[in-house]
């Protein structure tokens, strides 16, 4: 669908009642025990709308209160002078909304609230950055990706979460936020971390309803922070299986709705999904209807853990990926398969001990042929080149899937547009 036929009604209810003023909106003193400082608002501080979506707002005010005037105003722009108002925006980045209600002694009352337009494209590209990089190319990123995925918000033993940020590394997750919400980006924040050693504290808390509490909100308090649009909740805490696997599904099921029924309703919840679980039908169909994107992680198929040396992104694994969360009964609408931006390198032809991860970057710098394969069997390495992205993309676009995750930005190759995995995916996501 193009961008128009996805027009979302966002409605927020103006409720004209007795309750007393929120503390952040200004009251002239004289106003005080008239019938303006009854009015309130009740919205987000903070809202998240796409562009070119219709933002309605409604006044219902008592009939006590005819003599009140209100005037919108979003930006600099005056939006309504009624009691209702409508808009559309496609102004990308974060502008003021006010409101301003004047009674007949020319009394005022203002309500100050903040709105993040986001884009809104056919198909979305999502791309997770680490916390742990010392350099964060943006200006590759504003143009081709919809959405962002700060990774990770660790969680510790008790639920704790910790984003593992030095000043230094503060303040460029600070500027990456800022310009993304500029460029009209979603940034979310993940919750997790996939090695071995950060596994067990988001294991335990996941089975603990105190520590998922604990989870819940600090998550909460970190959005609010750092103006995150969202969560993501990247657990991959699993046993292969085994009894406790299901215990584990069920506390994750608990915890995905918490975060649901707590999160603005304009706000994100996503979560990575593991191959092997997804296989074993441990996210259940309940589970997955809370989220708003499913991210499957249609890679590492092999590795240090694999029987045998092989592609670890091959082409059927990701049509997999994508048909057993359709076969959920999720819509396509909210697939996005992940495509890697590194390669698996093996020691040999026959062993997967030692294997190691490889990026894109790193292996353009290596073998400089690499952008003409999927693979370089002499070296036993295996990665997704131009012409299989390219192949995963027409599928995502012949399929009607929504878009794609990528894992991640920071390893793509960006001395070269030419040769950056980003640059070339976006090319084919655009063709007709």
């Amino acid at each position: 669908m193009k961008n128009k036929m996805n027009i979302a009604l966002l409605g927020f209810l103006l409720i004209l009642n007795s309750a007393c003023g929120s503390s952040k909106d200004d009251v002239q003193p004289s106003a005080q025990n008239s019938g303006i400082d009854k009015v309130e608002l009740n919205a987000p501080e903070r809202m998240v709308v796409l562009a070119n979506s219709v933002l309605q707002l409604k006044a219902d005010k008592a009939a006590s209160n005819r003599g009140l005037t209100f005037k919108w105003t979003l930006g600099d722009k005056i939006i309504s002078t009624q009691a209702d108002a409508r808009i559309t925006s496609n102004t990308l980045g974060e502008q003021p909304l006010t409101l301003e209600v004047k009674d007949g002694k020319g009394r005022v009352k203002l309500f100050s609230k903040r709105v993040f337009v986001a884009k809104n494209q056919e198909k979305e590209v999502l791309g997770y950055i680490p916390h742990y990089r010392d350099r964060y190319e943006f200006q590759h990123w504003k143009d081709n990706v919809t959405m962002l995925s700060w990774a990770f918000a660790r969680v510790n033993d008790g639920g704790k979460l910790n984003m593992m940020l030095d000043a230094a590394h503060e303040k460029s997750m600070k500027d990456v936020i800022s310009k993304a919400h500029q460029a009209g980006i979603r940034v979310l924040l993940s919750l997790g971390m996939g090695r071995g050693d950060q596994k067990p504290a988001f294991s335990k808390a996941v089975i603990d309803e105190k520590q998922r509490a604990v989870i819940v909100k600090e998550a909460l308090d970190l959005l609010k922070k750092y103006e995150f649009d969202g969560v993501d909740v990247d657990f991959e805490g699993w046993d292969n299986g085994i009894s406790t696997d299901r215990e584990k599904a069920k506390g994750l099921g608990i915890l995905w709705t918490e975060l649901r029924s707590k999160l603005p309703k304009t706000y994100l919840l996503t979560a990575a999904l593991s191959m092997i679980p997804l296989e074993q039908g441990r996210y259940t169909s309940e589970m997955l209807q809370l989220l708003d994107y499913c991210n499957v992680m249609t890679y590492d198929k092999t590795g240090p853990w694999s029987k045998t040396p092989g592609p670890h992104a091959p082409y059927e694994y990701f049509k997999k990926g994508i048909q057993l969360v359709v076969d959920k009964g999720i819509s396509k609408s909210k697939i996005l398969p992940g495509i890697p931006f590194y390669g698996i390198k093996f020691k040999s032809a026959t062993s997967t001990e030692g294997a190691d991860q490889r990026t894109w970057k790193t292996i353009l710098a290596t073998y400089p042929k690499a952008m003409y394969n999927n693979e370089w069997l002499e070296e036993n390495l295996y990665y997704d080149g131009p012409d299989k992205i390219r192949k995963k993309v027409g599928y995502v676009k012949d399929e009607g899937i929504r878009g794609v995750m990528i894992w991640e930005l920071t390893e793509d190759y960006y001395e070269d547009t030419s040769k950056s995995l980003l640059y070339i995916l976006n090319k084919a996501l655009k063709q007709k």
